[in-house]
């Protein structure tokens, strides 16, 4: 079974336009009041997740904080330490 190029041509373009008139109808369709509370409630999902990302970013950054300060607590402990074995052994 053989077919023109014409009559491929003519299937194709009768499909295409089929496809476009139900394209046409879908948008039709389209409520524009649905879209813009859809593109607003994304938007209030987004300004959330980014909100959260803030709160663990800052949780993150106190943590790294947190642990700064111990390490110089502990140096100055030992600091202090030496210090004061160095003056008690001087006196002594």
């Amino acid at each position: 079974m053989y077919y023109s190029l014409q009559d491929l041509v003519q299937k194709r373009e009768k499909l295409l336009k089929q496809k476009i008139d139900d394209l046409v109808e879908k948008v039709k369709d389209i409520d524009p009041q649905d879209v813009a509370d859809s593109i607003t409630m994304k938007i209030e999902e987004l300004k959330m997740e980014l909100a959260d990302l803030d709160k663990e970013k800052v949780i993150e950054i106190a943590k790294e904080k947190a642990e700064a300060i111990k390490t110089k607590s502990r140096r100055n402990r030992r600091f202090s330490s030496r210090k004061r074995n160095s003056s008690c052994s001087k006196s002594g």
